[in-house]
C-alpha cells in the first residue's frame, strides 16, 4: 500500500502521534519481526523444518490462551472474549498439528516415490 498512500507519509504530522503508538510500533517491529525470526532460525539448526513448523502453528493458540489467562487475572484491560469460533479454530489447528506430528508417512526425501 506504500505506493498508493506514500504521498500521505510526507504530509503526516508525526508529532501528533502519541508516544504509546510509537512504542506499539517499535514492539511490533522488534519483537514480532526480529525476535520471532530468530526463534524460527535457531531451532532449524537442531530440528527439521517440519518440527519447527509444528511449533510455529502452536503459537497462536498458546498466545490466545495466555492472553485469556492474563485477562482473567486482571492483567489486561478491555474485552478479551474468545468466542466459540475461536475455540473451534483452535481445536482445528491443534488437530492439524497432531496429525502432522504423528504422521507415519515417509520423512526422508529418499523415501518419497517419484512418479515415473
Amino acid at each position: 500500500m506504500t505506493p498508493i498512500g506514500g504521498s500521505s507519509l510526507l504530509t503526516t504530522d508525526y508529532g501528533a502521534i502519541q508516544f504509546t503508538a510509537w512504542v506499539g510500533l517499535a514492539w511490533m517491529v522488534l519483537l514480532t519481526s526480529v525476535v520471532m525470526m530468530l526463534f524460527w532460525i535457531v531451532p532449524l539448526r537442531y530440528l527439521g523444518p517440519v518440527e519447527v513448523a509444528i511449533c510455529t502453528n502452536a503459537q497462536p493458540p498458546t498466545t490466545a490462551a495466555l492472553s485469556a489467562l492474563m485477562a482473567g487475572a486482571g492483567l489486561l484491560s478491555g474485552d478479551q472474549d474468545l468466542g466459540p469460533l475461536f475455540w473451534i479454530g483452535m481445536v482445528i489447528v491443534l488437530i492439524g498439528v497432531f496429525l502432522v506430528h504423528f504422521n507415519e508417512g515417509p520423512t526422508e526425501p529418499s523415501e518419497l516415490e517419484v512418479p515415473g
